[in-house]
């Protein structure tokens, strides 16, 4: 399927605040939600995202009751259990309700622009629910 040369990253591994991991010269090491996808979008693409399940919309409900514009795509492992080690870094433009339009298939439509792409070092510990 083509995904045998991307480098994955095992959805276990944490950062936690004790251990964090050093960013490189010139990068920045922050802490952004994650979208899994099964698509890879480039910088410079527009990106809608259709958002049904609970943990999506209550991310991006979040998101934005925190001033955040900011996701990162990243690919979904085959096995559910990793992520690719590079994602996408999409901003946020607009955030529509379309359940009444889908009769409740789809919550959101999410339209980015992807602005970058992102090291994805680890995985912060859930900071609840």
């Amino acid at each position: 399927e083509g995904r045998s040369d991307v480098e994955w990253l095992p959805l276990q591994a944490t950062v936690t605040d004790a251990q964090p991991p050093s960013a490189g010269e010139g990068s920045e090491l922050r802490e952004l939600p994650l979208v899994l996808t099964d698509t890879v979008f480039l910088p410079g693409a527009e990106v809608a995202l259709r958002l049904s399940t609970p943990g999506d919309c209550r991310l991006y409900e979040d998101l934005l009751m925190a001033g955040g514009r900011l996701v990162v795509a990243a690919l979904r492992g085959q096995d559910e259990d990793a992520v690719a080690h590079w994602g996408t870094l999409l901003f946020l433009e607009e955030l529509r309700d379309v359940s009444e339009v889908t009769k409740g298939a789809s919550k959101y439509i999410a339209d980015h622009r992807a602005v970058g792409r992102v090291e994805i070092s680890g995985f912060c510990p859930s900071r609840g629910s």
